[in-house]
């Protein structure tokens, strides 16, 4: 589950 929180968390970023 850290995986996917990283991969959102990485988006999330990226996106801002």
């Amino acid at each position: 589950m850290k995986q996917q929180s990283s991969e959102h968390f990485e988006i999330s970023h990226f996106i801002r």
